[in-house]
């Protein structure tokens, strides 16, 4: 069945609606509601914008609101139904109608007329300036009626981290610009911020949806980015409701991208794997060696000597870097440290951070690959690759934890590569 579109003075008013795929799940978690408008008189299409623009009145835009509302609610009821797995629906309400604190009347009735539950639903909020206190309100209001809440187009405008912090919602919904910087030629270092941001919305709390994802490499890019949930033309465009609406809308392209980045994944993972091989079996050489009681310089002789291999050292049960590392000839080791150190300075390729190369004396108690080594004593543990605070440039380290005869605490032996 086809719910009928609306009409207002002059205006004819249908509901579309635009899938949200969850990556994990392979299958729709919910759609996000669109108004699609055109002029009665002339069948010119108008945008949302130009639809709530004639709403000169507070009364004229309670009442458009609660129209389309209604419509929303009414027709996400059509929808083909997907299995036995729930949906969202997902509602962006006017700006104005936040401020005016109206929803709390026309949203419990739209719900109610059209025999939805609060679960069903998440509301999509903007960040804007102004009333801080009264967005948070509206938050608050939302949630205690049963509603999740999504913060909508996250990484521009007003958009900041306090905010989000303030707020706590249950979705964020990373504006399309993100993924569009990331996808540019030579973005290495856009795409690492999109990755990062995602995993600091996680760390906040929220489950993160990617919208505007148009190509097949902006898809592949989410997949890498670790996002929950994406939206976009890629997957499928708003549709309108009706009998011939297909229930699998964007699935296809969801697996068949989701196929083709395993298949790119596992085959880098192959490759990383084969890289660090050679790299993982002579450090634990040389770990064996160390934990006999071999010094470090010797039990790393064999190690240090490795293409890509920057530095090894060793951290104690505080993560406390013990007495000198180890450092590669080419970085100027000798056996004398004031040496080696004053080598290293001198061919430090970015003399603009030689205040960051000596690490003696550093505590990397906060660093994963100090914990994650300390969980599982004598396993081989790899890091993420991440911004080593030595200098410019991205590296990998490798720790395993010992704990020496007669010691309560274990220390931990890292090897930095470039």
């Amino acid at each position: 069945m086809t719910t009928p579109p609306q009409n207002i003075p002059g205006t004819h008013l249908n509901s579309a609606f635009q899938p949200i795929l969850s990556l994990s799940h392979q299958r729709h978690v919910g759609y996000e509601a669109l108004i699609r408008a055109t002029q009665t008189d002339s069948g010119e299409t108008l945008t949302p914008g130009e639809i709530f623009a004639r709403a000169t009145s507070a009364t004229e835009l309670h009442a458009l609101e609660r129209t389309i509302q209604s419509m929303h609610a009414q027709a996400y009821n059509s929808l083909p139904p997907s299995g036995d797995n729930p949906a969202w629906l997902f509602l962006n309400l006017n700006q104005r109608l936040i401020a005016s604190g109206e929803y709390k009347e026309t949203l419990p009735k739209a719900l109610e007329t059209a025999g939805l539950a609060p679960h069903q639903v998440v509301i999509e909020m903007l960040e804007t300036p102004g009333d801080n206190q009264r967005l948070a309100d509206a938050v608050s209001w939302f949630r205690e009626f049963g509603c999740l809440v999504a913060l909508d187009d996250f990484g521009t405008g007003y958009s900041n981290f306090e905010r989000l912090l303030e707020l706590t919602p249950d979705l964020v919904k990373l504006d399309r610009s993100l993924i569009q910087r990331a996808v540019e030629e030579h973005a290495e270092g856009q795409r690492r911020i999109l990755n990062n941001l995602v995993a600091l919305i996680h760390e906040a709390g929220s489950l993160v949806v990617l919208e505007g994802v148009e190509t097949e490499h902006q898809a592949l890019t989410a997949l890498d980015a670790d996002v929950d949930f994406v939206q976009g033309f890629f997957f499928a465009r708003p549709t309108l409701v009706g009998p011939q609406s297909p229930p699998d809308l964007g699935l296809e392209p969801l697996r068949q991208i989701t196929e083709k980045f395993t298949e790119h994944a596992l085959e880098e993972l192959t490759q990383e794997r084969s890289f660090l091989r050679p790299y993982g079996q002579a450090f634990l050489r040389a770990a064996a060696r160390l934990e006999a009681g071999t010094g470090l310089h010797d039990s790393c002789a064999d190690l240090i000597k490795m293409p890509y291999v920057q530095r090894c050292y060793v951290l104690n049960g505080r993560g406390e870097q013990v007495d000198e590392h180890v450092l590669p000839k080419r970085c100027g080791y000798s056996a004398d440290p004031a040496t080696a150190r004053d080598r290293l300075f001198a061919q430090v390729p970015d003399q603009r951070y030689r205040p960051l190369i000596d690490t003696q004396g550093g505590n990397w108690l906060r660093r994963h690959y100090y914990r994650d080594a300390c969980m599982e004593l004598r396993r081989l543990k790899v890091s993420r690759p991440y911004r080593s605070s030595t200098g410019n440039h991205i590296c990998v380290t490798l720790s395993i934890a010992e704990t020496p005869p007669a010691e309560s605490s274990p220390y931990v032996l890292c090897c930095d590569l470039l």
